[in-house]
């Protein structure tokens, strides 16, 4: 069965989270404070925010693969945004380097769960309780995270979660493949 694949922007595609809390905190900034990080995002120069971010582990160029795959319903990046500049500097950014790749911009406090239909939808998101309430819905969640020191491949989740961990986009192939029963569930 082809899903939809759905692909946070920061902290899965660029390393702009990192970016923005140092330089919050180069700013003097409380980043206990979410009303000061709120308006630190309504502010910042997103051309200076994206552009000095790393892409994390070549996700432009798996994005791109995954897009081409046909194995995916369609493949679109779901992102939050602070300000209107930030939607379109994100959607211009995106499009031109994945042309064949819509990008969606929802406000931060509105939930992804709650704007699209989740249900036999795949989600890629950094951040955990996104990812939680996505599967609270009937979706499938990937909970993308730097932190992991190899690989995660995702026949290896633990039995008490309910969702996939990954470090790189190109298993959401192998995710793909064992939601549709062609691999074999692996016990660690």
């Amino acid at each position: 069965m082809k899903r939809r694949l759905y692909i946070d922007c920061d902290g899965v595609i660029y390393d702009s989270v990192n970016l923005a809390f140092r330089e919050m905190k180069e700013m003097g900034i409380d980043i206990n404070n979410q009303v000061k990080i709120d308006n630190y995002f309504k502010k910042v120069n997103w051309d200076h925010l994206i552009n000095e971010s790393t892409i994390i582990n070549d996700s432009i160029n798996k994005i791109r693969i995954l897009a081409q795959s046909d194995i995916f319903l369609s493949v679109q990046v779901l992102t939050h945004i602070s300000c209107f500049y930030e939607a379109i500097f994100k959607t211009e950014e995106i499009e031109s380097q994945i042309p064949n790749v819509e990008v969606i911009t929802l406000p931060r406090l509105i939930g992804k769960e709650t704007i699209l239909d989740p249900v036999d939808s795949i989600l890629v998101d950094d951040a955990l309780y996104k990812v939680k309430d996505w599967v609270n819905k009937g979706g499938i969640g990937v909970l993308f995270s730097q932190k992991v020191e190899r690989r995660i491949d995702p026949y290896e989740q633990s039995d008490d979660q309910n969702y996939y961990i990954t470090n790189d986009l190109e298993d959401l192939i192998k995710i793909q493949e064992l939601i549709d029963g062609k691999q074999k569930v692996r016990k660690p």
